[in-house]
């Protein structure tokens, strides 16, 4: 296992919110987080050039009531916050902040503001230490139109409500699943819902022991309180695959989302989107890990040429088992040929502790 590994086994423990690591620990209270700063190009007319970002600063708290119960926040501060009277930029945001109760390991309990767990990533968000490029897989977890053409993840990020999650062991097989109720999408989805309907959601994931697959799938439904309380649901599918030394992990996920009439108001009619993508890695020589990305969004199945594809080569340098030094070039191309390709590059830093 090379050192890449080693810490994504960490921080997936850590950032996963598994009961199990802070009810072995000695001490009640236990800090942790991670560290990112970003460089990076942008050749489309109107992109930014050269620009540095101090991306993410994060720090995790856990304390420990007994070895049923914790309490687990998650606090961040986003492209270097600064609050003056003549302006603001950047955010402070409460991640996550919720009280968890363990059963057993087949069932346990959340309560507050969570991660919603979808795909393979989200679960890891913003932990960027914890996969091998700068920016996740945008197919999926990437911003794009919703029924008003205003650019959000068309999924929600977080979510506030009750979770019930655990593990299950069989003779050759694991599942882990996730269910939830939340209030969805809206102008304050951590104190209010504004629309009669609850967000709910839920996740399986089956890995066969003794082998390198793991298959996943996940659900997303609301009425997005953000967008006209229109429905909105997405189902995605996810593999991932470890084989002599290559990773490949792939996934596949299909919106459908409610349009509005003249007068603003939802229809009932849907438009169904379609994205996915396909990441293949293989280490060398322990501490490099280079990486290829091909990926497409076609935000309307019914529509012809207007999809939109990436191609993503990058190369991973753990310089310790929490240090890494990441590089991508990102190759943006359109269906539609009035619309111009584009070349991204991005470098990063990124640090866990």
């Amino acid at each position: 296992m090379n050192r890449f590994c080693a810490s994504l086994f960490l921080l997936t423990l850590l950032l996963g919110g598994a009961v199990t690591h802070a009810a072995g620990q000695g001490d009640r209270m236990s800090l942790y987080g991670f560290f990112d700063f970003e460089v990076g190009s942008n050749d489309q007319v109107g992109g930014p050039a050269w620009t540095f970002d101090q991306h993410h600063l994060n720090v995790v708290s856990i304390y420990r009531l007994d070895d049923r119960w914790r309490v687990f926040a998650e606090v961040e501060w986003e492209h270097g916050p600064d609050f003056k009277t003549s302006g603001t930029s950047g955010a402070i945001i409460l991640e996550r902040a919720v009280v968890e109760y363990k059963h057993s390991d087949a069932l346990q309990l959340k309560i507050g503001k969570f991660l919603t767990p979808f795909g393979l990533y989200n679960l890891r968000h913003d932990a960027s230490p914890a996969f091998f490029s700068t920016s996740l897989p945008d197919a999926v977890y990437g911003a794009h139109a919703n029924t008003l053409r205003a650019q959000q993840r068309l999924f929600a990020k977080v979510a506030t409500g009750l979770q019930v999650l655990g593990s299950v062991l069989g003779r050759s097989w694991a599942l882990d699943y996730y269910l939830y109720i939340s209030n969805g999408r809206g102008s304050q989805p951590a104190s209010a819902d504004n629309n009669s309907n609850k967000g709910i959601g839920g996740r399986l994931a089956v890995s066969v022991l003794h082998s390198a697959v793991q298959l996943g799938a996940s659900y997303y439904a609301d009425r997005n309180g953000t967008a006209a309380q229109t429905r909105q649901q997405t189902v995605a599918m996810d593999a991932t695959v470890h084989y002599a030394d290559f990773l490949m992990e792939a996934e596949m996920f299909v919106p459908r989302l409610e349009r509005v009439d003249l007068a603003g108001r939802p229809d009932g009619s849907f438009r169904i989107g379609r994205g996915y993508y396909v990441q293949v890695s293989h280490p060398l020589l322990e501490r490099w890990t280079p990486f290829g990305r091909y990926g497409l969004y076609d935000p309307d199945t019914g529509a012809p040429g207007d999809a939109e594809r990436s191609v993503v080569v990058g190369l991973n340098f753990a310089a310790t088992g929490a240090v890494f030094f990441k590089t991508e070039v990102q190759l943006r191309s359109f269906q539609d040929p009035a619309l111009a390709s584009y070349r991204v590059w991005l470098g990063s830093v990124a640090v866990a502790f």
